[in-house]
């Protein structure tokens, strides 16, 4: 028992935090759409991810980060996660992008024990959007087929959640 625990927390002690913390859970993601900008960048930060870019559209303005970027283009990263404080009618919204289809499978599988109910789907633009409500919570799981640069295909998954104040 002792050697197990010894050999336990030789592997814990040697991975890397960042390798143990990449995602994020679906309250973690929940928790981001009452923080502000400030909160948000250094929760992320701390996990490993990188600032990329400022969006700033009509109707949304936000901070999008990535994880372990490609040396070849900042773009084909593994992960985004995007903070937008302007989105519409919305007070947050906040999305994680993956290619990593467990953990979408894992995010999506705390929805409904988290009390989210479904409402709609829809396909838009080749996508398959799932809607679910909780409050004033609203949270969307998309998938969808993407093309890097090299050429390869393979899809991609968003799960976002929009924070109403009505």
């Amino acid at each position: 028992m002792k050697i197990a625990y010894s050999l336990l927390s030789l592997v814990l002690f040697y991975t890397p935090i960042s390798s143990l913390a990449q995602t994020f859970s679906l309250t973690e993601l929940i928790s981001f759409t009452s923080k502000n900008l400030d909160g948000f960048d250094t929760y992320v930060t701390a996990k490993g991810f990188k600032f990329l870019e400022l969006r700033e559209k009509e109707n949304e303005k936000g901070n999008t980060y990535c994880l372990n970027q490609s040396k070849t283009s900042i773009k084909n990263a593994e992960k985004f996660i995007t903070y937008d404080y302007v989105y519409y009618d919305a007070d947050r919204n906040v999305t994680f992008q993956t290619a990593n289809s467990n953990d979408y499978l894992k995010l999506k599988a705390q929805v409904i024990p988290y009390g989210f109910k479904f409402t709609n789907t829809e396909t838009f633009k080749g996508a398959t959007v799932l809607y679910y409500r909780k409050g004033k919570l609203e949270l969307t799981l998309i998938s969808y087929q993407n093309k890097t640069e090299s050429g390869k295909v393979g899809t991609n998954y968003e799960i976002s959640i929009t924070k109403y104040s009505k």
